[in-house]
């Protein structure tokens, strides 16, 4: 029987990630909640308000705004992150993978508790992305911890892959992006009067910026998979047989009420495992505000041309939701070259 690999390196990141709470819990990832406010009341995202609850307020026409977290709440999770338990042994350094700094002051308020904190080691990286992006290198850095790999190995593996993990979403409305500053009012209603959705990403060098947009919600759609699609390495089309789609089918997970339980909780699964083809593997999460049906469509597109190595579907998290609005569908992803033997 081999030995128990001894864990050497703590994840921690914050909320706008978008990892599904049981994944955070399989990894042993800690997760820093940024804020959401509702007039004058706070809730932690993700912990004290489900999306489906956000996303309903919204869509009553009720105005959120939302906040970064103090280092103090930092400090909380790197001490939590180096205390020993009954099932695991006491870390000896600290990833911390943020939000980009040119969309939050995040990375400031974890770069701040790093700096007070004396305990172990603690390493803080700006991911210069959002969303299920950012929930990418979290996943990749926890699962090489998982492996008893050190920390200049698990920062090496996040800065390599943060040069490849893409995130492209279709905006519903502008008038959330207008809300919160991030567009013009002129913009916005020009936006609206030629009903366009805009498709948004977040570049290398971690600012959002506007790259296309789409009349209706099948072209949008499709845009979104020809931009997964040009950033393959050597793209071999395969459609998907029936059996392999039917293998890769995602089951719910629990949730806190109904509504939740239609949008988000899907376990990580391959779709249809590679058999016997070659070519660049999609790890890839469809994300949402609130726009199931077409998260759906989005993820069969995927399903029917890619060789899916995993793919999630996630509610986008409030804090996101806030800005981009309810109907909000994208896809953060990466490729991955598989190995010839």
């Amino acid at each position: 029987m081999s030995a128990k690999v001894r864990r050497r390196v703590a994840v921690v990141t914050d909320s706008v990630a978008n990892l599904p709470q049981a994944l955070a819990r399989s990894l042993r990832v800690w997760v820093v909640p940024l804020l959401v406010v509702f007039r004058d009341k706070v809730f932690r995202d993700g912990v004290d308000l489900s999306p489906a609850q956000f996303y309903r307020r919204l869509r009553e026409g009720q105005v959120a705004s939302t906040s970064q977290p103090n280092p103090d709440a930092f400090l909380e999770a790197y001490q939590a992150a180096v205390k020993s338990s009954a099932s695991a042994e006491p870390a000896e350094s600290i990833l911390v993978i943020t939000i980009s700094s040119k969309l939050s002051g995040t990375f400031h308020s974890a770069t701040q508790a790093a700096q007070r904190f004396s305990s172990a080691a603690v390493r803080v990286i700006d991911s210069l992305t959002a969303s299920f992006a950012e929930g990418w290198l979290v996943t990749e850095a926890a699962r090489l911890a998982e492996r008893g790999a050190s920390l200049g190995e698990v920062a090496d593996r996040v800065l390599a892959l943060r040069e490849k993990v893409r995130i492209f979403a279709a905006v519903d409305s502008l008038d959330y992006l207008r809300r919160s500053g991030r567009i013009g009012r002129a913009v916005a209603m020009a936006g609206s009067l030629l009903k366009v959705k805009p498709i948004l990403t977040v570049g290398r060098d971690g600012v959002a910026e506007g790259v296309d947009r789409a009349r209706t919600l099948e072209r949008a759609l499709d845009r979104l998979v020809e931009f997964v699609a040009e950033d393959a390495p050597q793209l071999v089309p395969t459609a998907r047989t029936a059996q392999a789609t039917a293998g890769g089918r995602a089951t719910e997970g629990s949730a806190q009420d109904a509504g939740e339980e239609r949008g988000r909780g899907f376990q990580p699964q391959q779709v249809g495992a590679p058999e016997s083809g070659r070519g660049p593997l999609l790890h890839a999460a469809v994300v949402h505000a609130d726009a199931l049906e077409a998260a759906h469509a989005l993820r069969r597109r995927l399903i029917e041309r890619f060789r899916c190595a995993e793919l999630f579907l996630e509610y986008i998290t409030p804090v996101l939701g806030a800005h981009a609005g309810p109907g909000t569908t994208g896809v953060a992803y990466w490729w991955e070259q598989e190995a010839t033997s």
